[in-house]
């Protein structure tokens, strides 16, 4: 491993929150990411020692690792689009459970603040909805029932709620389903623009979300409770793939506004901009640690896919993985 890296590691030791007198990067826990370094995709973790972990070992695409909140399993999908099923594993690859046994295409989970139900997307009843399965019974809920697509499900911080995307009218919107009074709401504005990828705040005040309405893709923040959105980004390029930091007051972003895509962070009302990466090479996907001290990334500038991480004020920045087959899809650990 990169000497650079180990020196930056910290102990087991070392929780979130803690301040450490260097530089540290990993500091707030595990990750864990997807590797096609087999020769298929599979599941790996890393840990703060910088040791990789070979979760999975299967045939079929092993693809994006979801932490529950308690850290002791990771959900994910095997297959490929179209034919799907969502999996929960244990970090050490034991005690593997399909959630989704059935010919659909099952993808996207996401799991329930306490870590006792996944959400996820399938169509096996003809069309997207959302379902929702009970990890101690066994209990699969179909949730949304509209001819319309239903997808990208996030559960609110409280686990009384789930925003998610729908074209049930001309264009995709961002809907919050109450889950006690089985009612939906349209969050977004009707406008002649798709609203995607909704992500909530850590308050449970606010949806981040997607929008084309000016034409290219910005991040929008919306209050739940009712009022106008804002745009955090607010610039002519792309801006796609919002992360909330932990204390919620920044967020991460991916912007080709330089040309090539970086990761930015800004304040909720688009305030002190900030490119993380600085870079001429391509990342994707950032996603803030939960101890907010570090941001991680898919990046392009070793040629291939590789993991890094960077400290948020950019100063700092190693890769995690350096291996010659395709790393990506960043999956943080939560604290514990």
């Amino acid at each position: 491993m990169n000497r650079g890296i180990v020196g930056l590691m910290v102990a087991a030791t070392l929780g979130c929150g803690e301040t450490a007198t260097e530089p540290v990067l990993l500091a707030d826990g595990f990750l864990a990411f997807v590797s096609r370094r087999d020769g298929n995709d599979e599941i790996y973790v890393m840990g703060r020692d910088g040791g990789v972990g070979n979760v999975t070992r299967h045939p079929d695409e092993d693809r994006a690792p979801v932490w529950s909140p308690d850290g002791r399993r990771i959900a994910f999908t095997r297959g490929v689009a179209g034919e799907r099923d969502v999996l929960v594993v244990r970090p050490d690859g034991s005690e593997l459970l399909n959630v989704s046994p059935h010919g659909a295409d099952d993808f996207d989970p996401s799991w329930s603040p306490d870590g006792r139900r996944l959400a996820f997307v399938s169509d096996r009843d003809g069309d997207q909805e959302l379902y929702r399965y009970d990890i101690a019974t066994g209990e699969l809920t179909n949730v949304t029932n509209d001819p319309a697509p239903d997808f990208d499900p996030a559960w609110s911080p409280d686990g009384t709620h789930i925003a998610f995307t729908s074209g049930r009218g001309l264009r995709a919107a961002i809907y919050v389903l109450d889950l006690a009074r089985g009612t939906t709401t349209r969050l977004t504005q009707a406008l002649p623009a798709d609203q995607t990828a909704p992500t909530w705040s850590p308050d449970g005040r606010f949806v981040a979300y997607e929008s084309n309405a000016d034409g290219a893709s910005d991040v929008i923040i919306a209050p739940v409770a009712g009022g106008d959105p804002s745009n955090v980004s607010a610039h002519p390029a792309h801006d796609v793939a919002a992360s909330w930091s932990p204390d919620g007051s920044r967020l991460a972003f991916l912007s080709n506004r330089d040309g090539n895509w970086e990761v930015y962070s800004a304040a909720p009302d688009g305030s002190a901009l900030f490119n993380v990466t600085q870079l001429s090479s391509t990342e994707s996907r950032p996603m803030w640690s939960p101890g907010g001290s570090e941001i991680a990334y898919e990046t392009r500038r070793a040629g291939n896919w590789d993991v890094w991480v960077s400290s948020t004020d950019g100063q700092v920045s190693f890769p995690l993985t350096t291996h010659i087959g395709n790393d990506g899809s960043p999956a943080w650990r939560p604290c514990l």
